[in-house]
């Protein structure tokens, strides 16, 4: 079963600007991909990781996000229909992941991540999730911080010591709902 529309989509207003936060559409596909590698290389990934999650969950993001009780959510700034923010939930059984969550850089610092996430944290109650994981990049440390201001637990790091990204270092967190 599709879940396409995500709980209370709806225009806000973030920093005196209208967005709607809304499902994502096959149309927004492109906008999604770039927006994602813009987050990564103003973060310094590695470009393995970077092609390696373009090749695989958003190569399909309907297959990966949009099933069961999963879902894949962008934000829309109203003024001009810009995609300015991503975020998708895989449905993991007893928990959701939160996964590849993008705020263009320019509009950063206006609400709108944690406009996304609340979207993201009332679809994962509605659905019945107990809670919420996540991991980012060590790297990544205004992110592993804005994590830790929405009241997820930080749980760690591990070093994914593979080929493609060799000495890696990602952190893990978690929120129970």
């Amino acid at each position: 079963m599709t879940n396409k529309k995500p709980v209370n989509e709806k225009v806000e207003s973030c920093s005196n600007e209208e967005v709607l936060v809304r499902a994502y559409a096959p149309s927004d596909h492109d906008h999604v991909r770039n927006l994602f590698v813009e987050g990564m290389r103003i973060n310094n990934a590695p470009e393995s990781y970077i092609e390696r999650s373009l090749n695989t969950d958003l190569a399909n993001i309907e297959e990966t996000y949009m099933k069961d009780r999963g879902t894949f959510l962008v934000i829309e700034r109203v003024s001009d229909s810009a995609i300015v923010g991503s975020v998708g939930l895989e449905d993991l059984g007893d928990l959701c992941e939160l996964r590849r969550m993008s705020i263009h850089a320019s509009e950063r610092r206006k609400g709108l991540g944690r406009t996304l996430v609340d979207h993201f944290i009332a679809h994962a109650r509605q659905h019945k999730f107990d809670g919420i994981k996540l991991s980012t990049g060590s790297w990544m440390e205004s992110a592993m911080k804005f994590y830790e201001s929405l009241g997820f637990e930080d749980k760690g790091r591990v070093t994914y010591k593979t080929d493609e990204s060799c000495g890696v270092v990602i952190a893990n967190f978690e929120m129970l709902l």
